[in-house]
């Protein structure tokens, strides 16, 4: 392994400098080691070779970026990971639309049609009294089902930072639903 990660930053190296052979080369060993790891969490042909498209864009763009080479594998691997839950969570969100909708049934309409309109409505009345930053936790750990160490990772922030923030603002949309006034 330590003789593999001389090789790659040697690779790294050649590739900064504008050798595309040297890309080739890097991509060939990286490749079943991203694959496995993307087939894990997606197992979709299709869906795998996406995520891999992106990451391998992502560390081609970013490439000069990465001060330590030695940290290429764990730095890749979470770029593939954030792909993989993107295209997971849009595949699972997709799937939940359809299964909501195919689940109403006329009776459904009749009774109240308005109301999980409204409900909707009144949700985003009182999201849009959170901070930024609430928002965008509440809505990475919710609606796109990150972890909150995920979530912590992604925002470089502490896992502990990200727990009191979802609890904060969970507990400011109560008491905002309840017909309280906090501004805390």
């Amino acid at each position: 392994m330590k003789g593999e990660v001389i090789v790659l930053k040697e690779l790294m190296d050649e590739i900064l400098k504008g050798n595309t052979k040297a890309l080739e080369k890097l991509v060939q060993i990286i490749l079943p080691k991203l694959y496995r790891i993307a087939y894990d969490r997606l197992k979709n042909e299709a869906d795998v070779n996406d995520a891999i498209q992106e990451t391998l864009i992502i560390f081609y763009k970013n490439l000069h970026k990465l001060e330590n080479k030695e940290y290429f594998y764990s730095w890749i691997i979470k770029v593939l990971k954030n792909e993989c839950n993107k295209i997971y969570n849009i595949k699972v969100k997709n799937i939940n639309i359809v299964e909501r909708e195919t689940a109403l049934t006329e009776n459904d309409l009749l009774e109240n049609p308005m109301e999980d309109v409204n409900r909707e409505i009144d949700f985003d009345i009182l999201m849009g009294k959170l901070k930024k930053d609430e928002k965008i936790i509440l809505k990475l750990y919710y609606d796109d089902g990150f972890e909150i160490s995920e979530i912590a990772n992604m925002l470089n922030k502490n896992i502990n930072t990200i727990k009191s923030k979802i609890l904060r603002a969970k507990a400011k949309l109560k008491n905002k639903m309840k017909g309280g006034n906090s501004n805390e």
